[in-house]
């Protein structure tokens, strides 16, 4: 008897979800500011998120800067070479990957990675640091260019 009323009727339901705070709950949100809060975290975040980009970018451009790539003029040589077979596309994959280790271990076996560059020390101590000195660079070089104004002789 139950199959006859099994999907022969078509229906549609609509379900309906909400947070409704229950006693203090309410209060507790409000007098604690917590969206507030929420909010003025996510603009800080996306404010950090680029600050922590260029301090990573600085880091990468200073390691890389003094890195020594072993098999580069090898590698070089193979790509410039006009007729390639199959030993020499496998040679250059190997250089690559071997050129690839190489730089992994330069941008890892430093003090900074292993200790600083994703703690809690690059938000409290790195990155002020690393901000106020830029900013110093800034107007360094805004007094060497005379602030970009145009100056005209009298």
């Amino acid at each position: 008897m139950k199959e006859q009323f099994i999907n022969r009727y078509p229906l549609s339901k609509t379900l309906r979800f909400a947070l409704i705070p229950v006693g203090e709950t309410e209060n507790n949100f409000n007098k604690n500011l917590l969206l507030e809060r929420d909010k003025q975290r996510a603009e800080n975040y996306e404010k950090v998120k680029g600050y922590i980009d260029r301090f990573h970018k600085e880091y990468i451009e200073s390691v890389l800067s003094k890195a020594r790539i072993e098999k580069v003029d090898e590698y070089a040589n193979l790509y410039w070479k006009s007729n390639k077979d199959d030993s020499d596309a496998k040679a250059m994959e190997s250089l690559e990957n071997d050129m690839r280790k190489q730089i992994s271990k330069q941008l890892t076996s430093t003090e900074i990675y292993k200790k600083r560059l994703f703690g809690k020390e690059l938000i409290c101590e790195d990155l002020p640091a690393f901000l106020t000195d830029e900013n110093e660079k800034e107007k360094d070089a805004e007094k060497t260019l005379g602030n970009g104004k145009t100056h005209t002789l009298t």
